[in-house]
């Protein structure tokens, strides 16, 4: 080779990106990604990169999890469409690509974010398998097509850590129980906070009637549910009190509408809040989309943790609501009152 040529190689290495590959066991699935992503959160449900972009201080957030979805393409896509239009958000598009031979179902929608404009890129790999690859790309609106460009170099590198393909989910037949189909299982090791595949099966439900609609409230083992006046109330040994479950429709009050106002009153109930956490319209294990507020602080009588959130599925959703005053089972009771918020959904009734 000439110098000349020696110096273009070396200017072209130069200008690629430095990479890291990102692996998920549980998903069976890697990717590149330049270095200079950062993983701010990585649990055993989900991970969260910062994405630097060019030209500014701001950064782009890039959630990689793990849903357990298995209802159809369509519910999916309509899931989507009304639970941003609850959320007052402008949807863009709906498409699908292929990606290892099984459609990534993607919705692009605009939102407000304390005066922002922001776009939200969300895409479910729809593969059969236990759990599937869900992502949520956000960046400011105007910096989303060179983020996007970026990101998609990443999600054509996409691949299986073993080397196989995927197929298709297909949610009439039995679901499948390990590996993607033809390969056979394999064992999975993993730290024991993740049953992949369990949260779609909800062997528990509550029939509630919301104003004329009979539905099926539906949620994980663990847990006992009562009839009250305004709907539900679960209990565990886990927790010191009870989660208040209330049942209603988009068609009376939106979702979004009742966590602001209900939200609004616990935070009333505060003398000082410490520490909040939200999430914003993500699907759980049961293929519903819930929304979250955790707060905890000192009010009146002394400690208090809150939980205030929706859970949203078709034309129907659940309002729950917790409260603990006990700050050394704060942490323990957090964790229970959420693995019930991602197993449990509400349902036509038969």
């Amino acid at each position: 080779m000439t110098l000349f040529g020696i110096a273009l190689l070396a200017m072209a290495s130069a200008q690629e990106p430095e990479t890291e590959v990102y692996r998920d066991e549980i998903l069976n699935l890697a990717f590149s990604h330049p270095k200079a992503w950062r993983i701010k959160k990585r649990d055993s449900r989900q991970t969260i990169f910062e994405i630097p972009i060019a030209g500014t201080e701001d950064k782009a957030s890039l959630e990689i999890i793990r849903s357990s979805f298995r209802g159809e393409q369509d519910i999916w896509q309509t899931i989507q469409l009304r639970s941003n239009e609850l959320n007052k958000n402008t949807v863009i598009r709906q498409w699908d690509q292929s990606l290892l031979d099984a459609p990534v179902l993607m919705t692009q929608v605009e939102l407000n974010d304390k005066g922002r404009r922001m776009t939200r890129l969300t895409g479910l790999h729809y593969t059969r398998t236990p759990v599937k690859l869900l992502f949520n790309l956000e960046v400011l609106s105007a910096k989303f097509e060179e983020t996007q460009y970026i990101f998609n170099q990443s999600l054509e590198s996409l691949r299986t850590i073993d080397g196989t393909n995927f197929s298709t989910e297909n949610p009439d037949t039995p679901a499948a129980t390990g590996k993607p189909v033809p390969v056979a299982p394999r064992r999975t090791v993993d730290d024991g906070k993740v049953k992949p595949g369990s949260g779609i099966r909800l062997k528990n439900e509550m029939e509630s009637v919301v104003g004329p609609l009979k539905s099926l409230v539906k949620f994980r083992d663990g847990w006992t549910a009562e009839a009250n006046e305004k709907g539900l109330v679960f209990s565990s040994k886990k927790i010191a009190g009870n989660v208040t479950v209330e049942p209603g429709t988009p068609l009376d009050t939106s979702p979004a509408s009742v966590l602001r106002v209900k939200a609004g009153e616990s935070l009333a109930s505060f003398s000082r809040v410490s520490r909040r956490e939200d999430h914003d319209s993500e699907p759980n294990d049961a293929g519903a989309i819930a929304t979250w507020v955790w707060r905890r602080g000192e009010g009146p009588e002394g400690p208090r943790l809150t939980l205030d959130a929706v859970v949203v599925n078709g034309d129907r959703f659940l309002y729950l609501h917790y409260l603990g005053t006990d700050p050394k089972k704060f942490d323990s009771e957090q964790n229970a009152v959420s693995e019930l918020l991602r197993q449990i959904t509400i349902e036509v009734a038969p």
